[in-house]
């Protein structure tokens, strides 16, 4: 069985932070936000293909766009948003020294994360919505997925959670 995509594997990893899953519960979709989807929640996408530094060992550029949207105006927004933002870059930050290199494993795939860059992006509003928008990036360098016999562990769904 085939490792799954890095992407996949970080979004895992990130729920694993009590912090992170507080926030937004299992809420981190694939490229779009779900219709009616509650919020707040997370988005994400590649931005880059991988850059092959050596064979097996890939650096990649993945971006999470945290939603979040205020009562009248997106402007309301903000302050959830920051906070999910703040709990990323809490979870990536390897500023210490003792992070990385660390695993992100599962039942079928092993990573072995190198570092993980974070880059903020910028507060932007869709006003149409009344949502709340920051675009995260995260540049990662690892090395390949190894795949295992054992059938996937449970992974939180990614089905959207609708609002009330």
């Amino acid at each position: 069985m085939a490792a799954p995509p890095i992407e996949v594997a970080l979004r895992a990893w990130l729920l694993q932070d009590a912090t992170l899953a507080g926030l937004v519960g299992t809420r981190i979709y694939p490229l779009h936000l779900p219709l009616n989807a509650a919020t707040p929640a997370i988005t994400y996408a590649l931005v880059s293909d991988p850059l092959q530094q050596a064979p097996g060992h890939y650096r990649q550029r993945i971006q999470f766009s945290i939603w979040a949207e205020g009562e009248v105006s997106a402007m309301q927004g903000f302050p959830v948003a920051r906070q999910v933002k703040d709990a990323i870059r809490a979870r990536v930050d390897g500023r210490g020294g003792d992070k990385y290199p660390c695993e992100i494993a599962g039942t079928t795939y092993r990573y072995k994360i190198i570092s993980i860059e974070f880059a903020g992006g910028p507060d932007l509003v869709e006003s149409e919505s009344k949502m709340a928008h920051i675009p995260v990036d995260l540049i990662v360098e690892y090395w390949e997925g190894i795949a295992v016999e054992k059938p996937a562990a449970e992974v939180p769904p990614e089905e959207p959670e609708v609002k009330p």
